[in-house]
């Protein structure tokens, strides 16, 4: 954990100081604020991961995957980038991506409502300020009238940071956890630091919720292919609908945004929504944690039920 602590320090210090030599007009042009976006997802996120992952694969690891000379993996067999899944698998985790939105929406609005003890007012209004900027810079980003190439931002937005942070999340902090506490208390302990790491305190509740369904997906898939393309249709979908409620619908981007946040409603309909469609969720989950298992007797017969190395139920 110290390792990955002090190479995530460096990612986020070296691609903050790149960044603004590269960009220092970001302030001001939301172009050059998407580069720069993007630049920083690639060393703060993926490059961490990257090294991590290099310096594990050293010598004896644990990973799921069948080690060559005493052990020793390759990178992308410990990211899992070599298992190639299944189109249905990743079918179901796109499906479970999209109907997680009404319990995601649902749970913001809950989020929101959160106030800290009276003694506490000065880091409520400190993290609410954060929260306040963190809009205004994605308003910012996804303002289409701005003259923002739609390209641009579904790489700066959403392509980039599908995957570089599924690397660092999914494929290098939660297996580092999964072995040392167990698999459903790593998937929510990485979820939390996921969700922690967009400094965004009132989304805390349904961004965490995101990351454990991308922890899941991860678990029962058994490849880092299904969480990124779930993670980058979660993200495109919001921009794509933004995009076309701007250019074709002659919206502004803070109307566009809250139609999205409000897709579902915050009332006893949107609640009930909400529980349907977490349902549907837990039922594919269920479902693709059969699959696995099923592919695991056939692989294993002899060994039933097969574990990853060094992980605890």
């Amino acid at each position: 954990m110290l390792v990955m602590a002090l190479l995530l320090m460096a990612g986020l210090a070296t691609g903050s100081a790149v960044a603004v030599l590269l960009f220092p007009g970001m302030e001001g042009d939301a172009e050059e604020a998407l580069w720069a976006q993007t630049l920083l997802s690639v060393v703060a996120f993926g490059m961490p991961a990257l090294v991590f992952a290099w310096w594990r694969t050293r010598g004896e690891v644990v990973t799921p995957c069948e080690g060559e000379d005493g052990g020793r993996v390759s990178v992308a067999c410990f990211l899992r980038l070599d298992a190639r899944p299944e189109a249905v698998t990743v079918v179901m985790g796109v499906v479970a991506m999209l109907l997680m939105q009404p319990l995601s929406t649902y749970t913001a609005y809950v989020n929101e409502q959160w106030a800290l003890p009276e003694c506490l007012r000065g880091m409520e209004e400190w993290m609410r300020g954060m929260e306040d900027t963190a809009t205004e810079e994605t308003l910012r980003l996804l303002d289409f009238k701005g003259g923002q190439s739609l390209w641009l931002v579904l790489l700066g937005v959403a392509v980039v940071p599908a995957v570089t942070e599924e690397l660092l999340f999914r494929g290098a902090i939660q297996p580092l956890l999964t072995s040392r506490v167990g698999a459903h208390a790593g998937v929510w302990l990485t979820a939390a630091i996921f969700s922690a790491f967009h400094f965004q305190f009132f989304g805390f509740l349904p961004r965490m919720l995101l990351g454990a369904l991308l922890g899941y997906l991860f678990v029962y898939s058994g490849s880092m292919w299904v969480n990124m393309v779930a993670h980058l249709v979660n993200n495109a979908a919001v921009v794509v609908y933004v995009y076309v409620a701007i250019v074709f619908g002659g919206e502004d981007v803070t109307a566009a945004m809250r139609e999205t946040d409000g897709w579902t409603g915050t009332d006893e309909t949107g609640a009930m929504m909400a529980v349907v469609m977490g349902a549907a969720v837990a039922v594919i989950l269920v479902v693709m944690r059969k699959r696995r298992m099923d592919k695991e007797r056939i692989a294993n017969p002899s060994d039933l039920p097969v574990r990853q190395a060094g992980q605890k139920e």
